[in-house]
């Protein structure tokens, strides 16, 4: 009965509707960007979903700011969602320089308008740092996510999933003892 595009839309708006319920975010509106923003510093966070996991973004806008795509796992039987992927990144948008995002296509609004609808997906350089902003991975669900690629000519953070600590990038032992005093 609900097409793919428009369970996700659905998904989306209740990730966004909880978002404003219970965190510093408010909504901001249902049609333009951004989904939500922070109540105090006007942050903007733009929430989407995804059948895809590690797919990357995709959206109607391209523009910079947080966003959140939130990839989830129906169950046929009985209707539950399970979500499997979140990532998270603050992304440049297509008009600035080194953007996140890139013009992919435009097409004609349905019903003959003379509207066009714009699509934006992410960069391999925003593709990166999305998953390299991975806040929950199921990996029973998502198998496959060590061979995804990273193609961005960024360095690795250390909180990626991708992060791998060598003898150039591992604190030394006394560094550690003072990270550690740092935290506590």
């Amino acid at each position: 009965m609900v097409q793919a595009n428009n369970l996700g839309g659905i998904i989306s708006n209740i990730i966004t509707y909880m978002f404003a319920l219970s965190s510093a975010y408010s909504a901001h509106s249902p049609q333009a960007h951004p989904d939500l923003k922070h109540k105090e510093k006007g942050v903007p966070l733009e929430i989407k979903s995804s059948i895809r996991p590690g797919k990357g973004g995709e959206s109607h806008n391209g523009h910079g700011g947080w966003h959140l795509i939130a990839c989830y796992n129906m169950n046929e039987e009985d209707g539950d969602i399970r979500f499997v992927h979140i990532m998270a990144a603050d992304l440049i948008g297509w008009e600035h320089g080194e953007k996140d995002w890139k013009h992919s296509k435009s097409t004609k609004a349905k019903g003959g308008g003379t509207g066009h609808i714009d699509t934006y997906e992410t960069t391999p350089q925003g593709h990166a740092k999305l998953r390299d902003g991975t806040v929950y991975l199921d990996t029973d669900m998502v198998t496959n996510w060590r061979g995804w690629r990273r193609n961005s000519p960024q360095p690795t953070p250390a909180y990626s999933i991708f992060y791998r600590p060598t003898l150039d990038n591992y604190p030394k032992p006394q560094e550690r003892k003072r990270q550690k005093k740092q935290r506590s």
